[in-house]
């Protein structure tokens, strides 16, 4: 679990590239882990190029963790 500080800066890191979802990610980071998965999958997909994929990538790392 990571510590609001944390939180808010792998928000940051996931939402930056679309302008309103990272209240969307707020929302969904309080309502549960699946739908968190579901959000970061979205966000992924909306990526234009390559380059800040790993970035989205090590947000959802962090804020979901892998199923057992």
């Amino acid at each position: 679990m990571l510590d609001r500080y944390h939180q808010a800066r792998y928000v940051t890191q996931a939402t930056g590239h679309i302008e309103g979802s990272a209240a969307i990610m707020w929302k969904y980071i309080h309502s549960g882990e699946k739908k968190l998965r579901q959000v970061f999958a979205v966000l992924i997909t909306a990526i234009e190029g390559e380059a800040k994929k790993p970035s989205v990538g090590e947000a959802r790392n962090h804020h979901v963790q892998k199923p057992a």
